[in-house]
């Protein structure tokens, strides 16, 4: 048993900016789940993509908006997720985007409530379907 994943670190930048760019237009914080101590050189890479791309384009922003940014371990977001009660932005990997989407969605009434959102990095395109 195997497996593989492949991601472009520009693609990751990309994503980092896309979900900036949502938390500043929203003005929700962001939070970064991956599972980096487990998959230690791909998720790892998105966490420090993710930290590099918020130090060096994003930062000030987030402070003056009085906005945070955080990596938490999926386990962790998940429970955290539970409790809180909306008002954030949580960038997922697609596989857990497609799992956790489904659990949130759920726990507001139904899977048919659920919207889809693709965004280009600099949010000036966006792809909504319901």
């Amino acid at each position: 048993v195997a497996m593989a994943m492949y991601n472009l670190d520009d693609s990751i930048r990309d994503f980092a900016r896309a979900s900036f760019n949502y938390g500043i237009a929203r003005k929700y914080p962001v939070y970064l789940s991956t599972k980096n101590t487990i998959l230690k050189a791909y998720d790892g890479r998105f966490k420090d993509i993710f930290a590099e791309v918020f130090e060096k384009e994003f930062k000030a922003e987030f402070e003056k908006l009085n906005l945070e940014y955080d990596h938490r371990l999926i386990d962790d977001m998940v429970a955290t997720s539970l409790r809180w009660e909306g008002g954030y932005i949580w960038a997922c990997k697609n596989y857990d985007g497609d799992v956790q989407s489904d659990t949130v969605a759920q726990g507001y009434g139904s899977l048919g409530l659920m919207t889809s959102v693709l965004m280009s990095p600099d949010g000036r395109t966006v792809e909504a379907e319901a």
